[in-house]
């Protein structure tokens, strides 16, 4: 269980009541990983970077088996939302069943073909965009995604 002073340290990054209804945002800092969904929270516990929604989940649910090790949400927030009830632990089958669901896996379901039609313009317009400054523009694509757009690896079929 954590002390006291890491719950209230936890809870001031919480824009809401994690006990209620409504999707409650992380403020604190974040993980970005390559795709949508990658907007998971991290607090320092223990001297350690720690998932807010699992200490979270640990803390004032129920403890995390081997099997369901992972915390689902019910939300598409990019997995930002720490609001308890919106929270369940599920295998990892389960969980990529809902990103699956919510579109938050699979290459060209993180860009619109307008995303790619700007994309592709930005970088031909030369205007001394690279590929990098790009991407920084799409937080939720991976990089080399952008590359792959850009070089026409990938949505061939998008003019």
């Amino acid at each position: 269980m954590m002390s006291e002073s890491d719950v209230k340290r936890i809870l001031s990054f919480c824009n809401g009541d994690i006990f209620g209804d409504d999707c409650v945002m992380w403020t604190g800092g974040r993980v970005t990983r390559g795709g949508k969904g990658c907007q998971h929270g991290r607090f320092s516990y223990r001297s350690k970077l720690v998932s807010a929604t699992r200490l979270l989940y640990h803390n004032y649910v129920e403890p995390l088996t081997t099997k369901k090790p992972f915390i689902l949400h019910s939300c598409d927030t990019d997995g930002r939302c720490v609001c308890l009830k919106h929270l369940r632990a599920g295998t990892g089958a389960d969980n990529y069943q809902d990103m699956v669901a919510m579109g938050n896996v699979g290459g060209n379901k993180k860009l619109s073909e307008d995303d790619v039609r700007a994309i592709r313009k930005r970088y031909r317009d030369g205007n001394g965009e690279t590929q990098t400054h790009i991407s920084l523009s799409y937080p939720c694509v991976i990089f080399s995604t952008i590359s792959r757009v850009c070089n026409r690896t990938t949505w061939k079929n998008v003019e």
